[in-house]
């Protein structure tokens, strides 16, 4: 990691090890990127359990969910903020639907529950499920607002969310490798090409070497961006583009002070 980062002029080290030990060292480096992108995805969703827990704990109207219908003992409506999500819930006024969908459609996000159906709102566009269909393959049980809280609270709540964590990790973790090592053949190829242009002795593996090394700065720079976009508003416009731009970099200046090291050798 400390060579990858400030140390390009021994890249050419990097062009001589075993194919083996880079693909070890990639394989380890998406491991630890995946496992830290997966830790803040789940201090992220703990705080919003929290957050669920306390409005259904103190807002929320009774319920019976039973035979995939819903009855609700009142009317539920809720708004926040952070997430311009919003939420209803009411079983029994069929004709205050519409000014609660129409509601939430002003925002990002949204649900609204009604007896036997789920209206889902995200991405500009609304989705209506059954509520059949939104627990097929799940076992069919009665729900109440108890029996709910009891599921967001203490260990009910850390074992959920383990294997929530778990599943993401598990799910994310080939899908991470596969598009890193499809980056990592894309520079790899510009690198190849480079040396050739000019007239380098490198070939393909080595190539794949030095791609590999300089998405090593880009990738922590996005592990930090993770944490401050999933916690702020604070956004960088063309993100990718400049994690994109640093990796090129990267890699062409490790050709040149490759290049460097041959002339010097020559003379």
């Amino acid at each position: 990691l400390k060579k990858s980062i400030f140390n390009l002029e021994k890249y050419s080290e990097f062009v001589n090890e075993k194919l083996s030990t880079t693909i070890k060292f990639l394989c380890l480096f998406v491991l630890i990127f995946v496992i830290f992108q997966t830790a803040i995805y789940g201090i992220y969703t703990y705080k919003t359990i929290s957050k669920v827990e306390q409005y259904i704990s103190n807002n929320l109207s009774d319920f019976e969910y039973k035979d995939n219908s819903l009855n609700a003992m009142g009317i539920s409506t809720a708004y926040d903020e952070e997430n311009d999500f919003y939420f209803a819930m009411d079983t029994k006024n069929l004709d205050q639907i519409d000014n609660y969908r129409n509601e939430m459609k002003k925002r990002s996000m949204g649900m609204v529950l009604t007896e036997k159906d789920a209206y889902v709102y995200s991405a500009g566009s609304e989705i209506v499920y059954t509520y059949s269909q939104l627990t097929e393959g799940m076992p069919t049980e009665t729900l109440s607002k108890a029996k709910l809280l009891e599921r967001l609270q203490g260990n009910a709540k850390i074992e959920l969310l383990t294997v929530v964590l778990g599943v993401i990790l598990i799910a994310n973790y080939p899908a991470t490798l596969v598009a890193y090592a499809l980056q990592i053949l894309a520079v790899a190829l510009a690198v190849y090409i480079t040396g050739k242009i000019m007239m380098i002795k490198l070939n393909f593996k080595g190539s794949f070497s030095i791609a590999t090394y300089s998405m090593v700065l880009s990738s922590i720079f996005s592990m930090v961006y993770t944490v401050i976009n999933t916690f702020t508003e604070f956004r960088i416009v063309n993100f990718d583009l400049m994690y994109n731009i640093i990796i090129y970099i990267y890699a062409m200046f490790a050709v040149f002070m490759i290049k460097i090291d041959e002339m010097k050798q020559q003379e």
